[in-house]
């Protein structure tokens, strides 16, 4: 979808945004000090809120989407043991 994201750096999101890159993510989710900073900064920077919804949506394709994953998995399959 191309949504610049912000979240906080706990559990498996961890995975699917690299922060600054595809996404902010805060250290401490309890912070709503911290998040209304970063909202406010990506409010006033519209080609950065663009450039990290791009990021974002590169990084699902090439990472996270099924045919990826099969691909991945035809790999190991036809791999040699070793």
């Amino acid at each position: 979808m191309a949504r610049c994201v912000v979240a906080s750096a706990v559990g498996g999101i961890q995975d699917q945004i690299e922060n600054g890159r595809s996404g902010v993510l805060l250290d401490d989710p309890t912070d709503l000090e911290a998040f209304a900073a970063v909202l406010d900064r990506l409010l006033g920077a519209p080609d950065e809120v663009a450039r990290l919804g791009h990021e974002a949506r590169e990084r699902v394709r090439t990472r996270f989407l099924g045919l990826r994953h099969l691909l991945c998995y035809g790999q190991v399959l036809s791999d040699p043991a070793p």
